[in-house]
């Protein structure tokens, strides 16, 4: 169980053993242990409740700061056929005004729900020893023209992104590109949390 202040999440199903490490991060400690069974612990005990920080264009600096550090983000949409949300491994790409780019297979799920259906969520930050998230929501639209397709290609090779010219250039590759209609962000890596919620763009 993940214990942080708002954030409860489950790790499941994987082989047990029993080990306990305690770690400081800047001012902040932090206990990993394992229980009986099945399920990982981890709990993060901040001394200080979070801080609700700065100006909107302050936020968005801080937020493209940490999308220029991620490559990988998981990505849900839904379709027609069922309001059941489907989730999906992606990497990703980002310009200044915090858009994001993503490429997938024309025949994938997401794909044919974001046809459907624009709306589209993202968590970006999935390393455990960073303390930061960035929970993102937006509209989704494919890219259609050749040299708006190239410049997100280019994109990805700058950002020597896992998203290679294999899949890139994949005959069934297309593109899209997401606007942002809400980010929010959960810096717990410093001695007081930062909790950042972006509303206007």
């Amino acid at each position: 169980m993940l214990n942080i202040p708002g954030v409860t999440q489950s790790v499941a199903n994987r082989p047990a053993f029993r080990f306990a490490q305690a770690s400081s991060f800047q001012g902040r400690t932090a206990t990993l242990a394992q229980r009986q069974g099945d399920q990982v612990s981890f709990t993060a005990n901040v001394s200080r409740p979070p801080r609700f920080a700065g100006s909107d264009e302050q936020n968005k600096e801080k937020i493209l700061d940490i999308l220029k550090t991620q490559k990988l983000a998981v990505i849900s949409t839904s379709g027609p056929a069922s309001p059941t949300p489907e989730s999906a491994l992606v990497a990703f790409v980002e310009d200044d005004q915090l858009r994001l780019y993503f490429q997938t297979g024309k025949h994938t799920r997401k794909a044919e729900n974001l046809q459907a259906n624009p709306h589209v969520s993202f968590v970006i930050g999935l390393k455990q020893e960073d303390m930061v998230t960035v929970q993102y929501e937006g509209k989704a639209e494919q890219i259609q023209a050749p040299e708006e397709i190239e410049a997100c290609k280019q994109r990805f090779r700058a950002k020597d992104s896992p998203a290679t010219d294999e899949y890139l250039d994949h005959p069934t590759a297309i593109f899209f590109k997401v606007t942002p209609t809400w980010i929010g962000c959960s810096d717990y890596s410093g001695e007081v949390p930062d909790v950042i919620e972006i509303k206007r763009f």
